[in-house]
């Protein structure tokens, strides 16, 4: 059950079933999870930092819609989640 935690990549960011693996496996205290749990963390403040990019560059401009806001979100939090899981 742990192993299938430890692979992020081919998860997506907020996948509540691996994080209650997750927590499962934590509870176990198994040393897999809390590195699980810390990649998570990082993905969580890679994900904060780029919102913080994105919210300081000019957001006026034909292409700029709630619709791209929301793909661009998604878009930050997968990115996140795969450069967490290289390690920064």
């Amino acid at each position: 059950m742990v192993a299938a935690t430890t692979d992020l990549n081919s998860r997506l960011a907020f996948d509540t079933q691996g994080l209650g693996n997750l927590k499962q496996a934590a509870k176990a205290g198994s040393p897999e999870a809390l590195k699980t749990a810390a990649t998570q963390f990082e993905a969580m403040f890679i994900n904060m930092m780029m919102k913080s990019m994105r919210d300081a560059t000019p957001q006026d401009g034909p292409m700029d819609s709630q619709q791209t806001k929301t793909f661009t979100a998604m878009l930050d939090q997968q990115t996140s989640q795969n450069l967490a899981k290289r390690g920064m």
